[in-house]
C-alpha cells in the first residue's frame, strides 16, 4: 500500500486527526470562539527596549472551524490561566483593550467554561 493510499483510506474513514493550527489572534470587540481545550503551551516574548522578557500561555481548541491556537496575554493567563480544564469546552469573548499605566494596554476577555466535552459537540457540565 502507498502513503498515498494510506491518506486516501484516512480521509474516506475519516479517521484523519488535525495536528496543525491555524493562530487566532481576537480584533473586534465582542469576536467569540467556542471549542473545546485540547493543550495549553507556553509562548516566550523576547525582550525589547521598553519590555523585559515575558512568557504567556498559548491555548489550544478544537472549534467548529477547525483546530485554533491563541495567545490571550499575560492579564488573561493571571486571571483565569489555572481555571482552564483540558477537555473543558470554553467560550471567550474579546472585550477589549484597557489602559493599564504608561500607555501599555491589556486585553479583556469574558470567559465561560461550558463544561466537558462529548464527542457528538455537545458540552455536557
Amino acid at each position: 500500500m502507498k502513503y498515498s493510499d494510506v491518506y486516501d483510506k484516512a480521509i474516506k474513514d475519516g479517521s484523519t486527526i488535525q495536528i496543525s493550527s491555524l493562530i487566532y489572534k481576537f480584533k473586534e470587540i465582542g469576536e467569540t470562539i467556542v471549542g473545546k481545550l485540547i493543550e495549553i503551551g507556553v509562548y516566550t516574548f523576547k525582550a525589547t527596549d521598553d519590555m523585559k522578557e515575558s512568557t504567556a500561555g498559548v491555548y489550544f481548541f478544537d472549534t467548529d472551524e477547525g483546530r485554533i491556537q491563541t495567545v490571550l496575554g499575560t492579564g488573561a493567563d493571571k486571571q483565569s490561566g489555572d481555571k482552564f480544564i483540558i477537555g473543558n469546552v470554553y467560550a471567550i469573548t474579546f472585550k477589549g483593550k484597557i489602559d493599564i499605566s504608561s500607555g501599555k494596554t491589556v486585553n479583556t476577555y469574558d470567559i465561560l467554561d461550558c463544561g466537558k466535552a462529548v464527542e457528538d459537540g455537545k458540552s455536557k457540565k
